[in-house]
């Protein structure tokens, strides 16, 4: 079985692979069929350009101390994936209903 490095390496390179098993078919947004394997994102570093003036306390429930202060994220904020990739907020959350 191929390692998740070698899967998405393959599915940019278009590389076949005989195992299709875990493979799933996206939809691009002009509505083409693409095949590949499901993300796995390996995350490099923080949240990068975020809200340096305020800050959001992290509360005790995941192990780390009270104390625990991280930037707040904007709509600009991103991390970067090992295999190229940007995730970001696709909205604020903040929209009413």
């Amino acid at each position: 079985m191929a390692k998740t490095g070698d899967k998405i390496k393959g599915f940019f390179t278009g590389e076949k692979e005989e195992d299709d098993a875990e493979k799933i078919i996206l939809q691009t947004e002009d509505g083409q069929n693409v095949k590949g394997y499901p993300c796995t994102p390996c995350i490099v570093g923080t949240w990068k350009d975020v809200y340096e003036s305020e800050k959001i306390v992290r509360n005790h429930t995941d192990g780390t101390d009270e104390g625990d202060r991280l930037c707040a994220l904007t709509q600009r904020s991103f991390l970067v994936c090992a295999y190229g990739g940007l995730i970001e907020p696709i909205s604020s959350g903040q929209e009413e209903e």
